[in-house]
């Protein structure tokens, strides 16, 4: 299993089912709110991050992310049907 962390924000529904099935899976992660000033300012020092995320107009994060071997997953974690298990389970090497 690889360490990761998980990019979550105040009243976001899809970031309690990530966490929720990962506590349920017992796989620990480091949680990273975008509601905390040092986290924003980390996050706005990562290249990676400014690549995915910012443009001219400025930067817009869709939460949850998964933030695993220097890159950043979102649109991946959710489909249609809710939460792709499947595919964090092969991220992560679960």
């Amino acid at each position: 299993m690889k360490d990761f962390s998980v990019i979550t924000k105040d009243h976001c529904s899809k970031c309690v089912d990530l966490k929720d099935w990962l506590k349920e899976k017992k796989i620990k992660f480091d949680e990273w709110s975008v509601g905390n000033q040092i986290v924003v300012d980390k996050l706005l020092h990562n290249e990676e991050f400014i690549e995915t995320f910012c443009d001219i107009e400025g930067c817009t994060v869709y939460t949850p992310v998964i933030h695993v071997d220097g890159k950043f997953y979102f649109k991946e974690l959710f489909g249609i049907d809710g939460l792709r298990k499947n595919f964090i389970t092969k991220l992560l090497d679960l």
